[in-house]
């Protein structure tokens, strides 16, 4: 079963998806919102085949929701609404920090950083979302 995982931000949203076999985490494109992100969203589902959404909802560090997981939850229930297929709500509390992280070793210029820290954090989230599956099935 393939699963996109999505790092929603109020600028950007990060795109990540399994292989095929739904084991491996890779990031896909970080998208810009805008007023047809909904339907570029879905044509990316539809393209990979995709069975489930996983979003990751950003709790504060002590682990009480703020207004971005009110926010990522309204997405939620518009993308719902549209794509018709199972979502599910993922911890990624700090994703975007370890995904600033791993760019900083790996990706030499600043540019390039920004571009990437959306889709490296959604792949963040479907990896723990992932081991989290593995842990629960042993």
């Amino acid at each position: 079963m393939r699963i996109v995982a999505l790092d929603v931000g109020d600028k950007k949203i990060g795109v990540a998806v399994t292989d095929p076999t739904g084991l491996i985490s890779q990031p896909y494109s970080s998208l810009r919102r805008n007023s047809n992100i909904i339907a570029k969203l879905a044509n990316i589902i539809e393209e990979l085949q995709a069975e489930l959404i996983v979003i990751g909802l950003p709790y504060l560090a002590d682990g009480s929701p703020g207004e971005q997981v009110k926010k990522t939850k309204d997405f939620a229930r518009e993308l719902k609404r549209n794509l018709r297929i199972p979502v599910v709500f993922f911890d990624e509390r700090l994703t975007t920090r370890e995904a600033q992280s791993v760019i900083r070793e790996c990706v030499e210029k600043r540019s390039s950083r920004k571009q990437k820290v959306d889709s490296i954090a959604a792949s963040l989230i479907l990896k723990g979302y992932l081991e989290s599956k593995k842990g629960a099935e042993t």
